[in-house]
């Protein structure tokens, strides 16, 4: 009875402690993601349909957000509110 050799099981360049290391990564920055205060939200300008995503911390900001932000649309600073996603 012959064993195959790791490589012949494997893609090439493909090895298993890379590959679980990477995943432990993946899943350990998205549990940090998942229990952080920091939540996506989005800007909406208030003169044109023009959309910003950016991030707020939900622990210390309670009130929404409204930023003054360049309109590529307008082509002009004009006033961005946080609108429901």
């Amino acid at each position: 009875m012959k064993i195959a050799s790791p490589s012949a099981r494997q893609p090439a360049g493909v090895s298993k402690i890379t590959f679980s290391v990477s995943l432990a990564g993946r899943c350990r920055i998205w549990y940090i993601f998942l229990m952080s205060q920091i939540r996506l939200i989005k800007l909406k300008s208030t003169k044109s349909p023009h959309v910003i995503w950016t991030r707020k911390n939900k622990k210390t900001v309670e009130r929404k957000i409204e930023l003054t932000k360049f309109d590529p649309t307008l082509k002009k600073r004009v006033l961005f509110k946080e609108a429901k996603k």
